[in-house]
Protein backbone atom coordinates (compact mmCIF):
# COMPACT_ATOMS: atom_id res chain seq x y z
CA UNK A 1 0.00 0.00 0.00
CA UNK A 2 1.40 3.40 -0.80
CA UNK A 3 2.41 5.39 2.26
CA UNK A 4 0.25 7.97 2.83
CA UNK A 5 1.15 11.33 3.90
CA UNK A 6 -1.19 13.38 6.89
CA UNK A 7 -1.98 16.70 7.26
CA UNK A 8 -3.48 17.54 10.72
CA UNK A 9 -5.48 21.04 10.94
CA UNK A 10 -7.13 20.69 14.31
CA UNK A 11 -10.52 23.15 15.16
CA UNK A 12 -11.25 23.25 18.84
CA UNK A 13 -14.86 24.60 19.92
CA UNK A 14 -13.66 26.30 23.28
CA UNK A 15 -17.36 27.21 24.02
CA UNK A 16 -20.24 28.79 22.60
CA UNK A 17 -18.32 31.50 21.53
CA UNK A 18 -14.16 30.20 21.37
CA UNK A 19 -12.24 28.58 19.28
CA UNK A 20 -8.72 28.08 18.27
CA UNK A 21 -7.13 26.58 15.10
CA UNK A 22 -3.65 24.93 15.11
CA UNK A 23 -2.25 22.61 11.95
CA UNK A 24 0.90 20.88 11.01
CA UNK A 25 2.19 23.55 9.45
CA UNK A 26 2.30 25.62 12.97
CA UNK A 27 0.05 27.85 11.82
CA UNK A 28 -2.26 29.20 14.87
CA UNK A 29 -4.99 31.27 15.59
CA UNK A 30 -7.39 32.30 18.54
CA UNK A 31 -11.27 33.56 16.70
CA UNK A 32 -14.91 33.74 17.53
CA UNK A 33 -17.60 31.94 16.44
CA UNK A 34 -20.39 34.29 14.45
CA UNK A 35 -22.48 35.03 16.91
CA UNK A 36 -25.61 36.77 14.97
CA UNK A 37 -28.72 36.05 16.94
CA UNK A 38 -30.67 35.63 13.61
CA UNK A 39 -27.75 33.94 11.86
CA UNK A 40 -27.54 30.74 14.83
CA UNK A 41 -31.59 30.71 14.43
CA UNK A 42 -31.65 30.26 10.70
CA UNK A 43 -28.40 27.42 11.42
CA UNK A 44 -30.68 25.71 13.80
CA UNK A 45 -33.66 25.82 11.29
CA UNK A 46 -31.95 24.44 8.41
CA UNK A 47 -30.39 21.79 10.85
CA UNK A 48 -34.07 20.85 11.80
CA UNK A 49 -35.14 21.09 8.14
CA UNK A 50 -32.67 18.27 7.01
CA UNK A 51 -33.20 16.45 9.91
CA UNK A 52 -36.35 15.74 9.12
CA UNK A 53 -36.53 15.37 5.19
CA UNK A 54 -34.95 12.39 3.45
CA UNK A 55 -35.47 14.77 0.21
CA UNK A 56 -33.19 17.38 1.48
CA UNK A 57 -31.68 18.69 -2.19
CA UNK A 58 -27.84 19.58 -2.69
CA UNK A 59 -28.86 23.11 -2.96
CA UNK A 60 -30.42 22.79 0.55
CA UNK A 61 -27.16 20.76 1.91
CA UNK A 62 -24.74 23.56 0.62
CA UNK A 63 -26.81 26.19 2.65
CA UNK A 64 -26.84 24.73 6.00
CA UNK A 65 -23.15 23.77 4.85
CA UNK A 66 -22.01 27.11 4.37
CA UNK A 67 -23.40 28.40 7.75
CA UNK A 68 -21.61 25.50 8.98
CA UNK A 69 -18.62 26.73 7.63
CA UNK A 70 -19.23 30.10 8.52
CA UNK A 71 -19.89 29.43 12.12
CA UNK A 72 -16.58 28.33 12.90
CA UNK A 73 -14.35 29.19 9.92
CA UNK A 74 -15.07 33.10 10.94
CA UNK A 75 -12.37 35.83 11.59
CA UNK A 76 -8.97 34.36 12.39
CA UNK A 77 -9.71 31.02 12.39
CA UNK A 78 -11.62 31.04 9.14
CA UNK A 79 -8.25 33.12 7.73
CA UNK A 80 -5.67 30.42 8.64
CA UNK A 81 -7.84 26.92 7.53
CA UNK A 82 -7.89 29.30 4.03
CA UNK A 83 -4.64 29.50 4.10
CA UNK A 84 -3.37 26.20 5.30
CA UNK A 85 -5.67 24.60 2.47
CA UNK A 86 -4.36 26.50 -0.12
CA UNK A 87 -0.88 25.73 0.99
CA UNK A 88 -2.15 22.10 0.88
CA UNK A 89 -3.43 22.10 -2.10
CA UNK A 90 0.39 23.22 -3.40
CA UNK A 91 1.89 20.34 -1.52
CA UNK A 92 -0.52 17.70 -2.72
CA UNK A 93 0.26 18.51 -6.47
CA UNK A 94 3.67 18.28 -5.81
CA UNK A 95 3.11 14.33 -4.30
CA UNK A 96 0.92 13.42 -7.08
CA UNK A 97 3.63 14.40 -9.43
CA UNK A 98 6.53 12.45 -7.21
CA UNK A 99 4.03 9.44 -7.03
CA UNK A 100 3.29 10.54 -3.30
CA UNK A 101 -0.07 10.35 -1.44
CA UNK A 102 -1.03 13.41 1.20
CA UNK A 103 -4.41 14.03 2.78
CA UNK A 104 -5.66 16.57 4.89
CA UNK A 105 -7.27 15.68 8.20
CA UNK A 106 -9.60 18.61 9.53
CA UNK A 107 -10.59 17.41 13.21
CA UNK A 108 -13.05 19.20 15.26
CA UNK A 109 -13.00 18.68 19.21
CA UNK A 110 -15.68 20.24 20.60
CA UNK A 111 -14.95 20.62 24.59
CA UNK A 112 -17.79 20.35 27.27
CA UNK A 113 -18.45 23.71 27.43
CA UNK A 114 -19.59 23.67 23.69
CA UNK A 115 -21.53 20.84 24.01
CA UNK A 116 -24.54 22.03 22.18
CA UNK A 117 -22.79 22.78 18.86
CA UNK A 118 -21.68 19.32 18.53
CA UNK A 119 -25.56 18.58 18.10
CA UNK A 120 -25.10 20.57 14.96
CA UNK A 121 -24.48 17.92 11.82
CA UNK A 122 -21.01 19.04 10.96
CA UNK A 123 -20.81 16.43 8.11
CA UNK A 124 -22.57 18.58 6.13
CA UNK A 125 -20.04 21.53 6.44
CA UNK A 126 -19.16 23.15 2.60
CA UNK A 127 -16.13 25.01 1.65
CA UNK A 128 -17.13 27.77 -0.41
CA UNK A 129 -14.69 28.40 -2.95
CA UNK A 130 -15.24 31.25 -5.91
CA UNK A 131 -16.40 28.22 -8.80
CA UNK A 132 -16.33 24.74 -6.65
CA UNK A 133 -16.99 24.88 -3.56
CA UNK A 134 -17.48 21.57 -1.83
CA UNK A 135 -18.36 19.67 0.97
CA UNK A 136 -15.38 18.61 3.59
CA UNK A 137 -16.73 15.32 4.28
CA UNK A 138 -15.97 12.88 1.43
CA UNK A 139 -16.77 14.94 -2.06
CA UNK A 140 -12.76 15.25 -2.73
CA UNK A 141 -10.84 12.19 -1.84
CA UNK A 142 -7.59 14.09 0.16
CA UNK A 143 -9.65 15.71 2.46
CA UNK A 144 -10.68 13.81 5.89
CA UNK A 145 -13.42 15.08 8.21
CA UNK A 146 -13.33 13.34 12.08
CA UNK A 147 -14.82 14.87 14.75
CA UNK A 148 -12.87 14.25 18.66
CA UNK A 149 -13.39 13.84 21.82
CA UNK A 150 -9.95 14.99 22.68
CA UNK A 151 -10.74 12.80 26.36
CA UNK A 152 -7.83 10.37 26.36
CA UNK A 153 -4.01 10.47 25.87
CA UNK A 154 -2.07 9.89 22.67
CA UNK A 155 -1.07 6.46 23.56
CA UNK A 156 -3.75 4.56 23.98
CA UNK A 157 -2.35 1.18 24.57
CA UNK A 158 -2.97 -0.74 21.13
CA UNK A 159 -1.16 -3.22 19.03
CA UNK A 160 -1.64 -2.25 15.60
CA UNK A 161 -0.54 -5.85 14.70
CA UNK A 162 -2.64 -8.27 16.59
CA UNK A 163 -3.70 -11.25 14.28
CA UNK A 164 -6.27 -11.97 14.06
CA UNK A 165 -8.57 -9.04 13.56
CA UNK A 166 -11.80 -10.31 15.45
CA UNK A 167 -14.95 -8.79 14.83
CA UNK A 168 -18.15 -9.67 16.45
CA UNK A 169 -21.79 -9.05 15.26
CA UNK A 170 -24.62 -8.37 17.44
CA UNK A 171 -27.97 -8.51 15.54
CA UNK A 172 -31.23 -7.79 17.42
CA UNK A 173 -34.40 -8.67 15.84
CA UNK A 174 -37.25 -8.18 17.83
CA UNK A 175 -40.29 -9.96 16.67
CA UNK A 176 -42.41 -6.85 16.93
CA UNK A 177 -40.39 -4.62 14.81
CA UNK A 178 -38.54 -7.63 12.80
CA UNK A 179 -35.83 -6.91 10.19
CA UNK A 180 -34.60 -8.45 7.45
CA UNK A 181 -30.94 -8.78 8.23
CA UNK A 182 -29.88 -11.19 5.24
CA UNK A 183 -28.31 -9.15 2.63
CA UNK A 184 -26.27 -7.59 4.95
CA UNK A 185 -25.53 -10.81 6.13
CA UNK A 186 -24.67 -12.04 3.28
CA UNK A 187 -22.40 -9.09 2.47
CA UNK A 188 -20.43 -8.93 5.48
CA UNK A 189 -19.51 -12.83 5.60
CA UNK A 190 -19.01 -12.65 2.04
CA UNK A 191 -16.62 -9.50 1.86
CA UNK A 192 -14.73 -10.23 5.49
CA UNK A 193 -14.70 -13.92 4.73
CA UNK A 194 -12.52 -13.16 2.14
CA UNK A 195 -10.49 -11.47 4.55
CA UNK A 196 -6.94 -13.19 5.88
CA UNK A 197 -6.09 -13.27 9.34
CA UNK A 198 -9.71 -11.95 10.11
CA UNK A 199 -12.65 -13.83 13.07
CA UNK A 200 -15.70 -12.84 12.24
CA UNK A 201 -18.32 -14.27 14.70
CA UNK A 202 -22.47 -13.69 15.19
CA UNK A 203 -24.90 -13.61 18.12
CA UNK A 204 -28.22 -13.23 17.62
CA UNK A 205 -30.77 -12.07 19.60
CA UNK A 206 -28.76 -11.13 22.11
CA UNK A 207 -29.77 -10.94 25.74
CA UNK A 208 -27.86 -8.19 27.74
CA UNK A 209 -26.29 -10.31 30.19
CA UNK A 210 -25.29 -12.97 27.47
CA UNK A 211 -24.03 -10.09 25.52
CA UNK A 212 -21.89 -8.52 28.08
CA UNK A 213 -20.08 -12.32 28.92
CA UNK A 214 -19.61 -12.80 24.93
CA UNK A 215 -17.59 -9.21 24.59
CA UNK A 216 -15.49 -9.90 27.60
CA UNK A 217 -14.76 -13.24 26.04
CA UNK A 218 -13.98 -13.04 22.46
CA UNK A 219 -12.64 -9.91 23.21
CA UNK A 220 -13.03 -8.49 19.99
CA UNK A 221 -11.01 -5.58 18.12
CA UNK A 222 -14.79 -4.25 16.56
CA UNK A 223 -18.36 -4.45 18.24
CA UNK A 224 -20.76 -4.47 15.32
CA UNK A 225 -23.93 -3.68 16.54
CA UNK A 226 -27.27 -3.89 14.14
CA UNK A 227 -30.77 -3.44 15.34
CA UNK A 228 -33.18 -0.85 16.03
CA UNK A 229 -32.10 2.43 18.06
CA UNK A 230 -33.85 5.94 18.99
CA UNK A 231 -32.13 8.65 20.10
CA UNK A 232 -30.24 7.86 23.02
CA UNK A 233 -30.99 4.35 23.19
CA UNK A 234 -30.71 1.21 21.44
CA UNK A 235 -32.97 -2.65 21.71
CA UNK A 236 -31.58 -5.79 22.76
CA UNK A 237 -34.03 -8.62 23.06
CA UNK A 238 -35.41 -9.11 26.84
CA UNK A 239 -34.43 -12.47 28.93
CA UNK A 240 -37.54 -15.19 27.63
CA UNK A 241 -39.35 -15.19 31.45
CA UNK A 242 -39.89 -11.53 31.22
CA UNK A 243 -41.41 -12.34 27.79
CA UNK A 244 -43.60 -14.76 29.05
CA UNK A 245 -44.46 -13.03 32.07
CA UNK A 246 -45.52 -10.06 29.96
CA UNK A 247 -47.41 -12.11 27.30
CA UNK A 248 -49.25 -13.46 30.22
CA UNK A 249 -49.98 -10.41 31.47
CA UNK A 250 -51.24 -8.51 28.74
CA UNK A 251 -51.65 -11.27 26.41
CA UNK A 252 -48.75 -9.50 24.02
CA UNK A 253 -45.03 -10.65 23.25
CA UNK A 254 -42.94 -7.25 23.86
CA UNK A 255 -39.07 -8.88 22.47
CA UNK A 256 -37.31 -5.32 22.85
CA UNK A 257 -35.16 -4.37 25.75
CA UNK A 258 -34.46 -0.77 25.43
CA UNK A 259 -31.14 0.53 27.05
CA UNK A 260 -29.69 3.75 27.49
CA UNK A 261 -26.32 4.62 26.75
CA UNK A 262 -24.80 4.20 30.23
CA UNK A 263 -26.33 0.99 30.46
CA UNK A 264 -24.78 0.10 27.09
CA UNK A 265 -21.49 1.44 27.83
CA UNK A 266 -21.36 -1.16 31.21
CA UNK A 267 -20.95 -4.16 28.59
CA UNK A 268 -17.73 -3.15 27.98
CA UNK A 269 -16.61 -2.24 31.24
CA UNK A 270 -14.08 -5.26 31.14
CA UNK A 271 -13.07 -5.30 27.93
CA UNK A 272 -13.08 -2.02 25.25
CA UNK A 273 -13.35 -3.06 21.63
CA UNK A 274 -10.98 -0.31 19.60
CA UNK A 275 -13.89 0.46 17.45
CA UNK A 276 -18.10 -0.07 18.08
CA UNK A 277 -20.02 0.31 14.60
CA UNK A 278 -23.73 1.25 15.12
CA UNK A 279 -25.60 -0.15 12.40
CA UNK A 280 -28.71 1.56 13.61
CA UNK A 281 -31.04 3.26 11.83
CA UNK A 282 -31.09 6.42 14.45
CA UNK A 283 -28.25 5.24 17.11
CA UNK A 284 -25.93 8.16 16.58
CA UNK A 285 -29.39 10.83 16.49
CA UNK A 286 -29.62 13.42 19.19
CA UNK A 287 -32.97 13.37 21.30
CA UNK A 288 -35.21 14.99 18.79
CA UNK A 289 -33.83 16.95 16.41
CA UNK A 290 -32.94 20.50 18.86
CA UNK A 291 -29.92 21.41 20.02
CA UNK A 292 -29.94 20.94 23.59
CA UNK A 293 -27.39 19.33 26.23
CA UNK A 294 -27.99 15.34 25.46
CA UNK A 295 -25.74 13.59 23.62
CA UNK A 296 -25.96 11.28 21.56
CA UNK A 297 -24.94 7.36 21.88
CA UNK A 298 -22.12 7.74 19.84
CA UNK A 299 -20.93 10.26 21.37
CA UNK A 300 -21.51 9.30 24.93
CA UNK A 301 -19.82 5.74 23.85
CA UNK A 302 -16.33 7.84 22.38
CA UNK A 303 -16.09 9.63 26.40
CA UNK A 304 -15.95 5.90 28.19
CA UNK A 305 -13.21 5.45 26.74
CA UNK A 306 -13.95 3.30 23.24
CA UNK A 307 -11.22 4.60 20.82
CA UNK A 308 -13.51 5.22 18.21
CA UNK A 309 -17.22 5.06 17.12
CA UNK A 310 -19.29 5.19 13.86
CA UNK A 311 -22.76 5.50 13.85
CA UNK A 312 -26.11 7.16 11.86
CA UNK A 313 -27.31 10.38 12.68
CA UNK A 314 -30.68 10.21 10.88
CA UNK A 315 -32.44 7.33 9.27
CA UNK A 316 -30.60 5.21 6.50
CA UNK A 317 -32.16 2.59 4.53
CA UNK A 318 -30.56 -0.81 5.11
CA UNK A 319 -29.37 -0.87 1.30
CA UNK A 320 -27.37 2.08 2.03
CA UNK A 321 -25.94 1.22 5.63
CA UNK A 322 -24.76 -2.15 4.04
CA UNK A 323 -23.36 -0.57 1.44
CA UNK A 324 -21.38 1.63 3.68
CA UNK A 325 -20.28 -0.63 6.19
CA UNK A 326 -18.84 -2.60 3.18
CA UNK A 327 -16.78 0.05 2.04
CA UNK A 328 -15.40 0.35 5.58
CA UNK A 329 -14.31 -2.98 6.27
CA UNK A 330 -12.40 -3.14 3.06
CA UNK A 331 -10.52 0.03 4.08
CA UNK A 332 -9.80 -0.75 7.09
CA UNK A 333 -8.63 -4.53 5.79
CA UNK A 334 -6.09 -2.66 3.81
CA UNK A 335 -4.66 -0.61 6.67
CA UNK A 336 -6.71 2.79 6.38
CA UNK A 337 -7.28 4.75 8.87
CA UNK A 338 -10.79 4.54 10.30
CA UNK A 339 -11.71 7.88 9.49
CA UNK A 340 -10.12 7.99 6.07
CA UNK A 341 -12.52 4.43 6.05
CA UNK A 342 -15.80 6.69 6.82
CA UNK A 343 -14.54 9.06 4.49
CA UNK A 344 -14.33 6.20 1.74
CA UNK A 345 -18.25 5.00 2.76
CA UNK A 346 -19.25 8.66 2.60
CA UNK A 347 -17.74 9.34 -0.85
CA UNK A 348 -19.52 5.50 -2.01
CA UNK A 349 -23.28 6.96 -0.57
CA UNK A 350 -22.56 10.30 -2.34
CA UNK A 351 -21.21 9.45 -5.85
CA UNK A 352 -23.56 6.85 -6.54
CA UNK A 353 -26.80 8.05 -4.81
CA UNK A 354 -29.49 8.73 -7.41
CA UNK A 355 -28.51 12.38 -7.44
CA UNK A 356 -24.69 12.84 -6.65
CA UNK A 357 -24.33 14.57 -3.72
CA UNK A 358 -28.29 15.51 -3.69
CA UNK A 359 -29.45 14.17 -1.04
CA UNK A 360 -28.63 13.37 2.88
CA UNK A 361 -27.06 9.89 3.00
CA UNK A 362 -23.40 10.96 2.34
CA UNK A 363 -23.73 12.84 5.70
CA UNK A 364 -25.76 9.92 7.96
CA UNK A 365 -22.40 8.42 9.17
CA UNK A 366 -20.39 10.01 11.29
CA UNK A 367 -17.33 8.85 13.62
CA UNK A 368 -15.77 10.05 16.81
CA UNK A 369 -12.07 9.39 17.40
CA UNK A 370 -10.93 9.48 21.29
CA UNK A 371 -7.07 9.41 20.29
CA UNK A 372 -5.83 12.41 18.68
CA UNK A 373 -3.95 9.85 16.42
CA UNK A 374 -6.07 7.71 13.92
CA UNK A 375 -5.98 3.91 14.84
CA UNK A 376 -4.81 1.72 12.19
CA UNK A 377 -6.18 -1.71 12.17
CA UNK A 378 -3.35 -3.35 10.23
CA UNK A 379 -3.76 -7.29 11.88
CA UNK A 380 -1.65 -8.75 8.77
CA UNK A 381 -4.96 -8.99 6.49
CA UNK A 382 -4.93 -8.44 3.01
CA UNK A 383 -7.68 -8.61 0.14
CA UNK A 384 -7.59 -11.93 -1.58
CA UNK A 385 -6.96 -11.04 -5.04
CA UNK A 386 -8.48 -14.69 -6.01
CA UNK A 387 -12.05 -15.38 -7.17
CA UNK A 388 -14.87 -15.59 -4.35
CA UNK A 389 -15.71 -18.69 -3.25
CA UNK A 390 -19.23 -18.98 -4.82
CA UNK A 391 -17.11 -18.21 -8.11
CA UNK A 392 -15.13 -20.55 -7.80
CA UNK A 393 -17.70 -23.67 -6.77
CA UNK A 394 -20.35 -22.28 -9.08
CA UNK A 395 -18.69 -21.95 -12.48
CA UNK A 396 -22.04 -23.57 -13.66
CA UNK A 397 -23.93 -20.44 -12.10
CA UNK A 398 -23.87 -17.51 -14.22
CA UNK A 399 -21.47 -14.48 -12.78
CA UNK A 400 -21.18 -10.86 -13.91
CA UNK A 401 -18.23 -8.41 -13.21
CA UNK A 402 -18.88 -5.72 -10.63
CA UNK A 403 -20.77 -2.69 -12.82
CA UNK A 404 -20.09 -0.22 -9.64
CA UNK A 405 -17.44 1.45 -12.33
CA UNK A 406 -14.65 2.18 -9.85
CA UNK A 407 -12.32 -0.57 -11.12
CA UNK A 408 -13.39 -3.04 -8.27
CA UNK A 409 -12.44 -6.68 -9.74
CA UNK A 410 -15.68 -8.26 -7.87
CA UNK A 411 -17.44 -10.94 -9.40
CA UNK A 412 -21.39 -11.17 -8.70
CA UNK A 413 -23.39 -14.32 -8.87
CA UNK A 414 -26.50 -14.28 -10.49
CA UNK A 415 -29.31 -14.02 -8.09
CA UNK A 416 -27.14 -11.63 -5.34
CA UNK A 417 -27.69 -8.08 -4.47
CA UNK A 418 -24.42 -7.02 -3.59
CA UNK A 419 -21.09 -6.85 -5.07
CA UNK A 420 -18.97 -9.29 -2.60
CA UNK A 421 -16.01 -7.08 -2.78
CA UNK A 422 -17.10 -3.49 -2.82
CA UNK A 423 -20.80 -3.47 -1.07
CA UNK A 424 -22.46 -1.63 -4.73
CA UNK A 425 -25.77 -2.74 -4.56
CA UNK A 426 -26.91 -4.51 -8.04
CA UNK A 427 -29.73 -5.26 -9.79
CA UNK A 428 -30.21 -7.07 -13.34
CA UNK A 429 -32.07 -4.70 -16.04
CA UNK A 430 -35.35 -5.56 -17.97
CA UNK A 431 -32.72 -6.90 -20.90
CA UNK A 432 -30.67 -9.03 -18.26
CA UNK A 433 -27.83 -7.22 -17.77
CA UNK A 434 -25.77 -6.43 -14.84
CA UNK A 435 -25.87 -3.04 -13.24
CA UNK A 436 -25.88 -0.90 -10.20
CA UNK A 437 -29.09 0.62 -8.66
CA UNK A 438 -29.28 4.29 -9.78
CA UNK A 439 -27.03 4.10 -12.77
CA UNK A 440 -27.50 3.28 -16.29
CA UNK A 441 -26.91 -0.31 -17.80
CA UNK A 442 -23.93 0.20 -19.44
CA UNK A 443 -25.12 -2.73 -22.76
CA UNK A 444 -28.36 -1.56 -23.14
CA UNK A 445 -28.37 1.99 -21.35
CA UNK A 446 -31.53 0.85 -19.61
CA UNK A 447 -31.58 4.08 -16.60
CA UNK A 448 -32.63 2.81 -13.41
CA UNK A 449 -33.47 6.50 -12.31
CA UNK A 450 -35.46 7.02 -15.43
CA UNK A 451 -37.20 4.31 -14.29
CA UNK A 452 -37.64 5.32 -10.74
CA UNK A 453 -38.95 8.75 -12.05
CA UNK A 454 -41.68 7.60 -14.11
CA UNK A 455 -42.98 5.35 -11.54
CA UNK A 456 -46.16 5.77 -8.76
CA UNK A 457 -45.09 8.28 -6.49
CA UNK A 458 -44.19 5.88 -3.38
CA UNK A 459 -45.17 7.02 -0.35
CA UNK A 460 -41.80 7.86 0.73
CA UNK A 461 -38.28 8.72 -1.76
CA UNK A 462 -37.04 5.52 -3.56
CA UNK A 463 -34.54 4.08 -1.45
CA UNK A 464 -35.38 5.84 1.90
CA UNK A 465 -36.90 2.69 3.63
CA UNK A 466 -35.52 1.64 6.45
CA UNK A 467 -35.43 -1.86 7.96
CA UNK A 468 -34.10 -0.88 10.87
CA UNK A 469 -36.09 1.76 12.41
Amino acid sequence: MTEVKYVNCTVRIKSPQETHYLDDYKREADGVLFNDELFRMTLTRLADWVAQNERSSRGDLELLGRYLYRLIFNDLVGKAFETSYEYFEEVRDEAKADDRVTRLRLRLVFEPEAEELAAYPWEFIFMPRPKNGFFLSGEKIELILTRFVGAAEEDLGLSPDEEPLKILVASANPSERAFDIGDLREMLEGSIGKLKNVRLRWKEQPRYKDLTREIEEFKPHIFHFIGHGEAGKLALIRPDDEILAEAANTGTQIDSHWIDSDTFSEMFAEYKPRLIFLHACKGAATFKTTLNAFTSMARELAYSDIPAVVGMQYEIADTDATTFASVCYRELAAGRAIDEAVTAGRRELGRFSPQAWGDRRFGTPLVYLQASLPIIFSAGTSVDDEQSADARDGMATESYPCPGGTGCPGLIIAGKSFCPKCGVQVMMCPNGHMMARGMHCPDCEFDDRDAVAVSAAPAQPAGSESSFG
